[in-house]
């Protein structure tokens, strides 16, 4: 699920079709949970449901979960601050997430590398 939200992140979508969710494995478990909701939308050409996180910072969260999962250095903070920079003013919160998740070092990488981070921040 938090490679999921990473790759919704990334595409900028809020809302995502059941069809997208059992595509990538996601089952019932995730709305059992609470972590996905359905939305009111439905996709007219396909018919499926539409769904998405209970909240948006929930899927931030999972996102910054996923890229802690990854073996992060701090060389690799310039590739996903370019990856995600066209709109990290956006997910302010997904960054803070990313910077509370990974080690010191990349933190502080992750601080010097974008406008919207302190020292202070990244070093929570």
């Amino acid at each position: 699920l938090s490679s999921f939200a990473y790759d919704m992140l990334l595409l900028r979508r809020l809302v995502f079709g059941q069809d997208e969710l059992q595509a990538v494995g996601v089952s019932d478990t995730g709305l059992a949970l609470g972590f996905l909701v359905q939305s009111d939308a439905v996709d007219k050409p396909s018919g499926f449901a539409q769904f998405r996180f209970s909240h948006v910072t929930l899927q931030e969260f999972l996102a910054a979960l996923h890229v802690r999962r990854q073996a992060m250095t701090p060389a690799d903070v310039t590739s996903l601050v370019l990856q995600i920079s066209t709109f990290a003013g956006q997910y302010r919160t997904f960054w803070q997430f990313v910077a509370g998740l990974v080690p010191t070092e990349v933190a502080r990488a992750l601080a010097d590398a974008t406008l919207n981070f302190s020292p202070a921040v990244a070093m929570m």
